[in-house]
């Protein structure tokens, strides 16, 4: 009888059973420690403040988060029917003999770029900033009620070419 005293090792099928488990796992553990923050998303990813857009009759309003930013540190320039956010939030310095245990916010610059629809008047968009949020009206035109009207629906086959004479 042969003395057998080497350690058992998974072989390839054994690898493959539990494959999937530590795929899910994987998934859980990375919801567990990446919380939903209002930089959108968490890790090492940069900065990428969270947005709420609402169409009102007259107006579309943006309310972006930026806890932690004083209004110097954000620039907004809008141009060719696209909205420019900027902005950077500077992390705290720290003395010399400061010995830091935990970092878990986040620091850096971020930039949001948004398109917006035509019917906006640009030369009127306005911007508020107070406690961390800043809200960007955005005036629609005032031609750009949105109607509608019958199209009529032709029987014959040949359709209507304005350009053909």
């Amino acid at each position: 009888m042969s003395d057998r005293t080497s350690e058992s090792r998974p072989g390839p099928v054994d690898e493959r059973l539990f494959a999937d488990w530590r795929q899910e796992l994987s998934e859980i553990l990375d919801g567990f420690f990446s919380s939903r923050s209002p930089w959108g998303g968490a890790g090492t990813e940069g900065l990428m403040p969270v947005i709420d857009i609402v169409e009102k009759e007259s107006v579309i309003l943006l309310t972006v988060e930026l806890p932690g930013i004083d209004e110097t540190d954000v620039e907004l320039t809008v141009g060719k029917g696209v909205l420019v956010l900027r902005g950077e939030k500077k992390a705290p310095t720290t003395g010399e003999t400061d010995l830091r245990h935990v970092t878990e916010r986040r620091y850096g610059s971020f930039e949001r770029t948004i398109r917006i629809p035509g019917n906006v008047d640009e030369p009127t968009i306005s911007a508020h900033f107070d406690k961390g949020v800043l809200t960007v009206t955005l005036p629609k035109k005032p031609d750009s009620a949105m109607s509608s009207r019958r199209i009529e629906i032709r029987q014959d086959d040949t359709p209507e070419n304005p350009d053909a004479t």
